[in-house]
């Protein structure tokens, strides 16, 4: 298995250490900064900006994209390890030359990882002997030979420490192994980067390309049973989505859209929508694996949907 070791500052993981999130982002400026360093399932560790060198905690690798900064906040908000979307730009900004108000600014590089852990600062790790202190971004080690696998087994003696003394849930894996990249992501961010890249940006029904308008989300919620299978997945406009949830409207394994005739006895409206009554949806993944579950559909149909 393949581990990073990435540089951040110790306010992210203050504000990060005590949670119980089930993924984070390791956000970057986006820049000349493009991560394929890992697989997913790999391991990427936190080390603290110097003089603090020591390895602080760790996740797994999901998934690597660029997305406005707008959108960060929107999907993971305190997952990004800050309070809100300035206190974010803010930080972007202090890592550019750039104003907080310039639109370069506002891509962010987003490495998403599940399981995170953070160690307790008396079980922190000192980097391994062959970090240079001129390293920029992060390093990359192989856990089954020389440093690598020397850090991966002190990382697992503190993680299991820390179980005997019942301060976290989890542990490392056993025999963990690299996850295959159409198996589903672990946690909702994830989901929606990968739904969002899978209907290209693009509303499912209109086409629509204004991505603070647009949303990702679930056809049947987690709630009822649904799953994070990318073809749970469905990507609208926001009051489509809004209304898709509601039972306003629904769509059948056919992909054909279909409006409820209670939309305009509920609001004495709602003539924009029922021109899409009867359409296919405009847009969908390319990928077999992505497109929507009829199933799913059948069971919005027949269970959400307002007759």
């Amino acid at each position: 298995m393949k581990m990073y070791i990435g540089i951040t500052e110790q306010e992210w993981y203050e504000n990060l250490k005590d949670t119980d999130f089930n993924e984070i982002n390791f956000w970057k400026l986006a820049g000349n900064f493009n991560f394929k360093a890992l697989d997913q399932g790999d391991m990427f560790l936190f080390k603290l900006h110097s003089p603090n060198n020591y390895i602080v905690g760790g996740g797994f690798f999901e998934l690597y994209d660029i997305l406005p900064s707008f959108t960060v906040w929107d999907i993971f908000k305190e997952k990004n390890g800050v309070k809100s979307l300035m206190e974010l730009e803010q930080k972007a900004a202090v890592y550019s030359s750039l104003a907080v108000s310039d639109n370069k600014l506002k891509n962010l590089g987003c490495i998403v990882l599940s399981k995170p852990f953070f160690l307790q600062e008396s079980d922190w790790i000192p980097i391994p002997e062959d970090w240079n202190i001129n390293i920029g971004h992060g390093k990359l080690y192989n856990t089954f030979k020389g440093m690598g696998k020397e850090l991966f087994m002190q990382l697992e003696e503190k993680i299991n420490m820390m179980e005997d003394k019942g301060t976290k849930k989890s542990k490392i894996p056993s025999g963990f192994s690299v996850k295959n990249k159409n198996n589903p992501p672990e946690g909702e961010g994830a989901f929606k980067i990968r739904i969002t890249e899978s209907y290209h940006k693009s509303c499912a029904i209109t086409g629509y390309k204004v991505l603070p308008a647009l949303e990702a989300g679930y056809i049947k919620p987690l709630n009822s049973g649904g799953t994070n299978n990318l073809d749970n997945g469905i990507f609208l406009r926001k009051d489509l989505y809004t209304l898709f949830n509601m039972g306003y409207i629904t769509i059948d394994d056919n992909y054909e859209i279909h409006i409820s005739c209670r939309l305009k006895e509920d609001f004495s409206g709602g003539n924009a929508y029922y021109k899409y009554n009867g359409k296919t949806l405009r847009v969908l993944p390319d990928k077999f694996f992505e497109l929507p579950n009829k199933s799913n559909l059948r069971w919005h149909m027949e269970n959400v949907f307002l007759k």
